[in-house]
């Protein structure tokens, strides 16, 4: 994905498509392309590509298989637009084994009627895209899953709905934007090290989770909730570590387990009913908690409150970041990456060290993180194509990219990305941003507003 933009073979097409998963350009057993035919298709096109042609088989692409069951004539289906399969089951068992990070398979699903009936995913690296969220036409049944990595986007999961996902070592459930109103059951199976790699992420801005019944055991890598609301939900979370993060939760009852670790800072917590269980530590400023009608029950947890938190070993986490500047830098032609080291001032950090003087944040404690960086940035130069990476150690990391054409000079563009580290970082590592672009001469770059942050989500 480069700017928010996906190339996806789609029954032998190459087909790019936006953020909301709209179709912006097709092309049909092409080999090459030249550039100028790309423009022609729109200008969010041109972001993909600066020049030149662009060879098919250099090209990272996904897959997509078409769902629609509301088709009730007769037809094989190959999962075109053309010949949809008529059940995400049938779709999900047409993806061949063998699928990578580099080699994903999205199953979209049409607007139409109601699904229903129960899923088996077996498959890795899959992707349910459904239509609309919380007015999408709903989904009920059990949704079970081994897949090493399912993502579920914009689906309205019932109260009629359950899923159920297992799995030994590595895995990754993540929702966006989803209603759910039914039962989720996540289970990390195996030894402390395979369940330490595995995770639950919730991202987007509109999730809503509704009187669910919600149990996670043995997410040792993180269990996270960010962007929505959660409201009237039981949750029970054992042998986890759990933190709910930027997110609003409401009226709900949370039984944290012996072998929980959970973290209750960020959250806008209210009316909440949270029981402190034997084995289980939490970290929380209580006063705060009290303040928004939330009641903690301690029947034999390890509370430590927000002035012991410096003390947290589990969760390490700095920022850095600039505000309202109008300072700039500039960056050389070519293909060598400048350090960006516009930031102006260090923010919250805990076992970690930020330094915003030099641009960098120090790890001071190992294992995996999660790396976000937000910027609003103009340039001094017009249709300037930039890269802009996470480095760590000197080491561009590809997973933690972005990519953006300017096209304006002097106008503000936004620039975010983030992502997990694909192997845990060790003590004294350091953590900093750069950019390079395609310009013929050196460009001025305004950082206006942005910040990097770091937190640990595994060991």
């Amino acid at each position: 994905m480069i700017n928010n933009i996906s190339a996806m073979q789609d029954n032998g097409d190459l087909v790019f498509i936006n953020h909301a998963n709209e179709e912006i350009a097709r092309f049909t057993d092409a080999k090459a392309f030249d550039a100028k035919t790309l423009k022609q298709n729109g200008t969010a096109v041109q972001d993909i590509i600066d020049g030149g042609t662009m060879d098919l088989s250099a090209l990272t692409v996904g897959h997509v298989f078409h769902v629609d069951n509301g088709r009730t004539d007769d037809y094989t289906p190959n999962g075109s637009r053309e010949f949809p399969y008529k059940s995400i089951q049938a779709a999900h068992d047409a993806v061949p084994a063998g699928t990578t990070a580099s080699n994903i398979y999205i199953i979209e699903v049409k607007l139409g009627l109601p699904y229903t009936g129960n899923i088996s995913l077996t498959k890795d690296f899959i992707t349910i895209v459904g239509d609309g969220g919380i007015t999408g036409a709903g989904y009920s049944g059990t949704i079970t899953s081994t897949s090493k990595h399912l993502a579920l986007v914009d689906l309205n999961l019932t109260t009629s709905s359950t899923i159920n996902q297992t799995g030994a070592g590595h895995f990754l459930l993540e929702f966006k934007d989803c209603h759910l109103g039914g039962h989720l059951n996540a289970t990390a199976n195996g030894t402390t090290a395979e369940k330490q790699d595995s995770y639950i992420q919730v991202t987007g801005d509109d999730n809503l989770w509704m009187n669910c019944t919600i149990n996670i055991t043995g997410i040792q890598g993180f269990a996270g909730m960010t962007g929505g609301a959660y409201v009237g939900n039981d949750l029970t979370v054992t042998d986890s570590y759990f933190c709910p993060g930027c997110s609003c939760v409401d009226s709900c009852t949370v039984n944290l387990e012996a072998g929980t670790t959970a973290e209750f800072f960020s959250m806008y917590a209210i009316r909440n009913t949270v029981n402190l269980k034997t084995g289980a530590t939490l970290y929380a400023d209580i006063t705060a908690l009290a303040d928004m009608d939330n009641t903690l029950t301690n029947t034999g947890g390890t509370l430590i409150r927000a002035s012991d938190k410096p003390t947290l070993q589990a969760i390490a986490k700095a920022e850095i970041y600039v505000a309202n500047s109008s300072d700039a830098i500039s960056i050389p032609a070519g293909s060598t990456y400048t350090k960006i080291t516009s930031f102006t001032t260090n923010g919250y950090s805990e076992n970690c060290t930020a330094n915003a003087t030099n641009g960098q944040i120090v790890i001071t404690e190992a294992g995996y993180y999660w790396i976000a960086a937000n910027f609003s940035t103009k340039l001094g130069t017009t249709d300037v194509l930039a890269d802009t990476a996470v480095f760590i150690n000197d080491v561009e990391q590809p997973n933690i990219h972005s990519r953006r054409r300017f096209s304006t000079a002097g106008y503000t563009f936004a620039v975010s990305f983030d992502g997990f580290t694909t192997a845990a970082l060790a003590v004294n590592d350091v953590v900093d941003i750069r950019a390079k672009h395609n310009n013929a001469s050196a460009v001025s770059a305004t950082l206006e507003y942005g910040n990097l942050k770091v937190m640990r989500v595994g060991i």
